[in-house]
């Protein structure tokens, strides 16, 4: 009986931890589409752990995302992350998350405010890469998240007038971050503000009015960039140490 006993209690145990597995265990995939298993991202969001990669299949989703824990977010078929015209899309919260293959639009309109397409706060080592931006009052804003990356996003900003646009792409207090092969049109200005040691390299700007806005950040490399159209090709202030090549 006593063994009987004990091999139940070891069988139900057994069970348990692996049912808790298959719930939380990072690492693991959560898929959401119109036809569920999650049909908005925020519900996966929510029931997501750190490390976890979130899997978003093709359709509109009039959502706005608050990204407050370590995952990577993945469109499969072009997904469309729809922010209705109000504050930022996608704000990211987190270190180490990626968010890669979406279409995003529909910001706010308030400079004051800042409203983003993506806005990365205080989230080290964020990767935005493969996404199209557009009807987006400030692109890609990476604010002090040092050693990210921005990589192959095409973004185009709000039909505005120029003063009352925001900017493509934005770094602030965020060096050792690499903003590699992007296209941005139709914004203010791509400005790299306190942002030492980062690598800028084939990227198109245009339609802006500085293509370049740069202030405060030393040792950084520009790499084979094309600025056209813009009011001004570059603004360099106050920095040390830059390297232009083949721009």
């Amino acid at each position: 009986m006593t063994r009987y006993i004990l091999l139940l209690i070891f069988a139900i145990s057994a069970l348990a931890l692996s049912s808790a597995s298959a719930v939380s265990a990072p690492g693991g995939t959560i898929r959401v589409s119109p036809a569920g298993p999650y049909k908005t991202i925020t519900e996966a969001v929510k029931a997501a752990s750190p490390g976890d990669t979130i899997s978003v299949g093709a359709g509109t989703y009039r959502e706005r995302l608050v990204i407050d824990k370590t995952l990577s977010l993945i469109g499969e078929g072009d997904p469309v992350i729809d922010g209705g015209g109000t504050g930022s899309v996608v704000e990211i919260k987190a270190p180490g998350c990626v968010i890669k293959g979406f279409t995003v639009r529909g910001s706010g309109s308030h400079l004051s405010n800042e409203d983003t397409g993506i806005l990365v706060d205080s989230a080290k080592g964020t990767v935005i890469e493969g996404n199209r931006l557009n009807d987006v009052l400030f692109g890609i804003y990476i604010k002090n998240s040092p050693d990210s990356v921005i990589r192959g996003n095409t973004l185009r900003g709000k039909e505005v007038e120029m003063h009352e646009r925001g900017d493509g792409i934005r770094l602030w207090y965020s060096s050792g971050t690499k903003v590699l092969d992007n296209k941005v049109s139709v914004i203010r200005d791509m400005v790299i503000w306190w942002s030492s040691d980062t690598l800028i390299k084939g990227n198109v700007v245009e339609e802006g009015r500085y293509g370049l806005h740069y202030m405060s950040s030393n040792h950084n490399r520009f790499e084979d960039n094309v600025f056209r159209n813009n009011y001004v090709g570059g603004f360099l202030m106050y920095s040390v140490g830059i390297q232009f090549y083949r721009n």
